[in-house]
């Protein structure tokens, strides 16, 4: 996707979706957002005294568990292309009491900083959102000193493809290589990382699947995340349509612990040279 005004639009429209997702994006039946970030900050080895940023930053859970550990003397700059996920991050530092981080405006594609300026580059589940993924990690590598370590969290393949075989089905437009299949194994993962020049690579994988107790809370797995993103082509008719089919779909999925539901976390780390 290197055409500037396709880019500029699914920009537009991801900016868009999160902005309509950030009141819920912290829900409960949403927790392996925050498992998940704070894996990643678990994996990347901050130390204390560390600059960090963190690119694609969301509600900020990244954020926070990064300066958690690199304070008092260590620095975190979250940026998010989002406002209304910006202004949730800041609700959440304000009421951490925390004063070694801050959320800016920002392209996690494009960090507005000069080059060599960070210890680590931190990216939880946002590198499948970006529309030309291997230009962004080479722009992380820019703004990270010699030496310096990148580590992002994405997703795998799960089992379920009720949500994509839905789209399929009311005909709404995907490109035909959407973002996320560039980074949904561990395999694909290394070699980004490689092809942008880092090394000391190591990814892996993790389950942080969960169970839902109801299926009505399923739904905050599409309209609370960038899966709300393509469903703004659908009239709100067939939108409604499209939510009972799917909320349909995972109660029949139900069993007697739950409703699985799926989360093949993957986590990347690399250090520039």
């Amino acid at each position: 996707m290197r055409d500037p005004n396709i880019e500029r639009e699914y920009k537009q429209r991801v900016a868009s979706g999160f902005n309509q997702a950030a009141s819920g994006y912290d829900s409960p039946s949403l927790r392996a957002f925050v498992t998940g970030a704070d894996r990643l900050v678990e994996l990347a080895e901050l130390q204390s005294g560390q600059k960090v940023l963190d690119v694609g930053a969301g509600t900020g859970n990244a954020a926070l568990a990064a300066a958690r550990v690199v304070e008092p003397a260590g620095q975190v700059i979250g940026i998010e292309i989002a406002a209304d996920m910006r202004e949730v991050a800041r609700q959440k530092i304000q009421a951490m009491g925390l004063s070694n981080v801050e959320i800016q405006e920002g392209d996690a594609a494009a960090p507005p900083f000069g080059d060599n300026r960070f210890d680590a580059v931190i990216c939880a589940s946002a590198i499948y959102t970006l529309p030309d993924i291997q230009t962004a990690v080479q722009e992380w590598r820019r703004v990270l000193k010699p030496g310096g370590r990148v580590a992002f969290s994405s997703l795998g393949t799960g089992k379920d493809r009720l949500y994509y075989n839905l789209l399929q089905k009311y005909g709404i437009p995907l490109p035909p290589v959407m973002p996320l299949q560039r980074v949904n194994t561990p395999e694909k993962c290394g070699d980004l990382l490689r092809e942008t020049g880092f090394e000391e690579i190591a990814v892996h994988a993790e389950q942080l699947g969960y169970y839902l107790p109801q299926a009505e809370q399923c739904w905050d797995l599409v309209w609370n995340t960038g899966a709300r993103i393509p469903l703004q082509y659908l009239p709100p008719q067939a939108l409604e349509q499209f939510k009972a089919e799917y909320l349909a779909a995972m109660a029949a999925s139900a069993t007697d612990q739950g409703i699985w539901i799926d989360w093949p976390g993957i986590f990347a780390l690399g250090r520039k040279p």
